[in-house]
């Protein structure tokens, strides 16, 4: 069945896996009967829990009349683990087929992936949204935690480029993103990068475009002609929670806690249910001393049906152990936090560090940045005695 390109009786997938471990799968999908001469080579980003599928907007790919050989991973290693003989393996297979243009297609993780391996993949043009060049510089600390563990095969350097091939980057200029983007400039020639920058779309960029009705768009055009000019990427900002988020964050670093307080509460209209939405508001009332009525007697504690749904996982089928997308982990986290008592004060005390971020406006309350890193990084926490 193709997803999103006709019924099961117009079209049939074929999916030959080329190579697949536990963490890992690779697989070369294409519409039975159907040849093409144009490939989309997509890598998932940070997250990704599934091995079937069509991986990174391979549906997507798939209508557009490319076939696609999907790189899917479900831990976050930024793809080191790949043995280099893959690639051989990749070449033999796909010589048959003739593929005349063959573009790579990836966010984050995944931007970083088509990248590295462009050369690799002997590819035409990458697409990369919000790629990231390195994460275990200082330069940005956000995948630290994952970072130390990692033994780096892979880099992002000229010699992994692709002759003549053509990169479009498309990123947020006022994130960590733009940093990433600078050193990835550094690596890939003038002449043949492009890059568009998405000021306050935030990472990966993916989310606001495709809150902004633009990804499809975006995505197509990029990978056919790597142009996005004449298109108008910020007139639907406004409806983007995303958008507003990043534009909360930035006002708290400006400090502007009331502007910021202003952007997160247009988030929250948009999309209600975001925790980290919630919780920003949360840490912004208390910091300008605005009370906010918080759960009290009578809140009923989330059912097993309510917790098993924030994991993803269906109660009445587990049995044993389950996989578990770590950003559902982390969801459910951030929604445990914002009932307790959070012990603001022991924890800033114990994380000099955190206490400046908020000082400086990165994190509106230590609380916040117990949910968005101190968790992952495996810092310390404290319930506030009553």
């Amino acid at each position: 069945m193709l997803e999103g390109g006709g019924s099961e009786a117009e079209s049939t997938l074929v999916v030959d896996t080329l190579y697949a471990t536990d963490i890992f799968r690779l697989d070369h999908l294409r519409v039975a009967g159907r040849r093409v001469d144009r490939l989309a080579c997509s890598f998932t980003a940070w997250g990704e829990q599934r091995l079937d599928g069509p991986g990174f907007g391979g549906s997507f790919l798939l209508a557009q009349g490319y076939d696609v050989l999907a790189f899917k991973m479900v831990r976050n290693n930024w793809y080191q683990v790949l043995p280099r003989e893959l690639f051989d393996r990749i070449g033999a297979w796909l010589q048959p087929y003739a593929y005349r243009r063959r573009v790579g297609y990836g966010a984050s993780m995944g931007g970083y992936a088509a990248i590295q391996f462009s050369g690799l993949l002997e590819l035409n043009q990458v697409l990369a949204l919000s790629p990231q060049y390195r994460i275990d510089e200082a330069f940005d600390t956000t995948w630290a935690p994952w970072a130390r563990d990692l033994e780096f095969h892979y880099r992002i350097e000229p010699e992994c480029l692709a002759p003549g091939c053509r990169y479009l980057i498309v990123y947020d200029s006022k994130d960590e993103d733009q940093l990433h983007v600078e050193r990835i400039a550094q690596v890939i020639p003038a002449e043949r990068l492009s890059l568009v920058p998405l000021p306050h779309a935030g990472h990966p960029v993916v989310t606001y475009l495709a809150e902004a009705g633009l990804l499809k768009e975006v995505s197509a055009r990029g990978l056919d002609t790597g142009d996005l000019g004449g298109m108008d990427l910020l007139g639907r900002r406004r409806q983007s929670s995303t958008h507003l988020w990043a534009l909360s964050m930035a006002a708290l670093r400006r400090g502007h806690p009331q502007l910021s307080l202003a952007a997160i509460e247009r988030a929250i209209a948009i999309d209600p249910q975001r925790p980290e939405f919630l919780e920003h508001r949360a840490a912004l009332k208390e910091r300008l001393g605005i009370a906010e009525r918080a759960p009290g007697p009578g809140t009923p504690l989330p059912t097993l049906a309510q917790v098993a749904g924030m994991l993803g996982v269906d109660p009445s089928a587990a049995q044993g152990t389950v996989a578990v997308a770590w950003e559902r982990v982390l969801e459910l986290v951030r929604r445990l936090v914002a009932q307790v008592p959070f012990d603001e004060e022991r924890y800033l005390a114990a994380n000099p560090d955190v206490a400046e971020a908020v000082r400086e406006g990165h994190f509106a309350s230590g609380r916040q940045h117990f949910i968005d890193h101190g968790f992952a990084e495996g810092r310390d926490a404290w319930v506030r005695s009553p």
